[in-house]
């Protein structure tokens, strides 16, 4: 493909949700933006996949990680295998578990399968943009309906019966909980007044910043076991045993002021998939400000150029060229190089830097303290899980099927389309096990068709060194979706129509900002989630992240203070005749 020379301000490998939240507040900046991904998609590791693009997903990423990069491999797929890893899919209620049922796969376009699964908090960072870019009107939204605990009757045998039980989401239905005593009750009570007031150095806090948050709960405000677990990872949703009370303290009091916002939760699921959609529904904000987007095309370098003959320095038809350092982008099938003045990118892209000062620094490797991951399991079920009615627990054992699941004084009620199921640190055949959350879309959320529900499995893995290797994901993971089976309508006979698992690596700490020279530099954005409440912080998470790298290019992309944006976002302008706010319009 013959293309004119041309320069931008920035490049962007990438179209995660940082980055496009980034580009798209780079070009409402009044910056040339040129956003590039290797994938024929938008969305990156955050893409909602359709079931036959998951199964490529995982193939691709499946292969070997061994073999060394030449001339027709990849470097950003052979990073993807390195950072999604032990991938392992089947069909359990095919008669060969490796081929579909035809009948199954004749809807597989209809799934939005989330690489990224998410509750999006109904204030924060996300939400902020969201409205401010205009992004909202491009997408849409339901709330997360129910959250329930998934414990074992007796803590010492976890493998016999189980209870699933929904988590109180308000003040009357504290009230209307028939299994908490009154005295359970007044200190629930005592301890949500505490989480949610202002008070500055609470005298409660003081000497608790390293005291873990389910031991804070039970020695400052007496609460027991089960409350205590119930708070700390489905209300505050703590991703590890150990987490400390100040954070959690911190998300939770976001997440009580969020409730009743736009309805009795304090989280949203995003339509088709989540975080794919909105990625993409800032890639569009995007290039409705003058952003270039390149698809599917193999990068082949990134190379710095330090200096430009003066010849070349001129402006062309085409547009300003490069007057000074910047970096020279080679792609494939295109017969120029495209050049920008700063690159950002994530860890994925960074195989493709060549003649970069400072490379070492960038490479992931080099940022972890320690192996840390994720370890996902996404499920397609046929039939749908069952609550017990309000204030009553639903119990299920090895040998009950769906239909005889529940008391006959409390009949198990249908879960609505949207709902988190969350199984607390539990000892389990002699191993400690860490929190997993299960995150159950209907087709309420747009996601799958009428009848089939997709199910995200989430647990944090952390290792003590980079050279701790993660355990099976499919090993874990699986008899937690077992527990989730016995409270299908279909029972614990039932087996999911599809399962994919496999471990994502995290990494532990931002990368640095590597500058080349005077008029140019590479930016690392650090595009994983967060190591902490990975289902509920990951879309301000992105955010955050997006927001910081943008500051960063404005101190380095602009001349005098004149030209720094007063904010992240510029406001939002009504039209006369339009009262309407934007809370309102959103």
């Amino acid at each position: 493909m013959d293309n004119p020379p041309e320069h931008w301000d920035i490049a962007i490998f990438g179209t995660g949700l940082s980055e496009s939240i980034l580009a798209a507040a780079l070009a409402k900046a009044g910056k040339k933006v040129l956003h590039l991904d290797e994938n024929d998609y938008y969305g990156g590791d955050s893409a909602s996949l359709t079931l036959l693009e998951l199964i490529t997903w995982a193939d691709e990423r499946s292969k070997p990680t061994q073999q060394k990069a030449d001339q027709t491999s990849s470097a950003y797929l052979l990073a993807q295998c390195k950072s999604f890893i032990d991938i392992q899919y089947g069909f359990p209620s095919s008669s060969d578990e490796a081929t579909p049922d035809p009948d199954f796969m004749k809807d597989s376009r209809i799934y939005a399968i989330s690489l990224l699964p998410c509750l999006v908090p109904a204030s924060g960072p996300i939400i902020t943009s969201l409205i401010a870019s205009g992004v909202s009107r491009y997408g849409g939204f339901c709330l997360l309906n129910s959250v329930a605990m998934c414990t074992p009757l007796d803590d010492k045998r976890p493998e016999d019966e189980w209870e699933l039980k929904r988590v109180p989401s308000s003040k009357e239905d504290v009230f209307k909980d028939r299994s908490l005593s009154l005295l359970d009750k007044r200190k629930l009570m005592k301890f949500l007044m505490f989480a949610a007031s202002d008070a500055e150095n609470p005298p409660e806090l003081e000497g608790q910043e390293e005291t873990a948050f389910l031991d804070f709960l039970e020695r400052k405000f007496s609460l027991p076991k089960s409350i205590a677990s119930a708070i700390s990872f489905a209300t505050a949703h703590c991703s590890h045993i150990a987490d400390k009370a100040v954070p959690a303290l911190q998300r939770l009091q976001r997440y009580l002021r969020a409730n009743g916002r736009y309805g009795n939760s304090p989280f949203l699921i995003g339509h088709y998939g989540g975080a794919g959609e909105i990625s993409q529904g800032f890639c569009r904000t995007a290039a409705v400000q003058g952003a270039t987007y390149i698809l599917g095309r193999k990068i082949e370098a990134i190379n710095h150029v330090p200096e430009v003959p003066a010849a070349t320095a001129a402006k062309t038809e085409s547009g300003d060229a490069p007057k000074g350092p910047h970096f020279s982008i080679r792609l494939d099938g295109f017969a120029n190089p495209v050049t920008a003045d700063v690159v950002v990118s994530t860890d994925s892209y960074l195989g493709y830097l060549n003649s970069v000062e400072n490379r070492a620094s960038l490479e992931p490797n080099s940022m972890t303290n320690g192996a840390h991951y994720l370890i996902r399991g996404i499920a397609v079920l046929g039939s749908p899980i069952k609550f017990a009615s309000a204030g009553a627990n639903t119990t299920a054992t090895q040998e009950e099927a769906g239909s005889s699941a529940g008391s006959e004084t409390n009949p198990p009620e249908e879960a609505p389309g949207t709902c988190l199921v969350v199984f607390p640190p539990v000892t389990f055949e002699g191993k400690a096990m860490e929190p997993v959350s299960a995150l159950v879309m209907g087709e309420v959320s747009l996601s799958c068709p009428t009848g089939r529900y997709v199910v995200y499995l989430t647990t944090l893995f952390k290792g003590d060194d980079s050279a701790t290797s993660p355990p099976n994901p499919s090993e874990l993971l699986q008899p937690y979706l077992d527990r989730l089976l016995r409270f299908t309508s279909g029972g614990a006979d039932s087996k999911p129509l599809f399962v994919c698992y496999y471990n994502q690596r995290l990494s532990s700490a931002l990368g640095p900002i590597s500058s080349t020279g005077s008029g140019s530099t590479i930016l690392r954005l650090n595009s994983a989630p967060p190591m902490d409440a990975p289902l509920t912080e990951a879309a301000d998470g992105a955010t955050t992240e997006a927001e910081r790298i943008f500051w960063e290019i404005m101190k380095f992309k602009t001349d005098g203070d004149q030209d720094i944006p007063e904010g992240f976002w510029p406001q939002v302008e009504q039209d006369g005749d339009d009262s309407t706010g934007v809370d309102e319009e959103w």
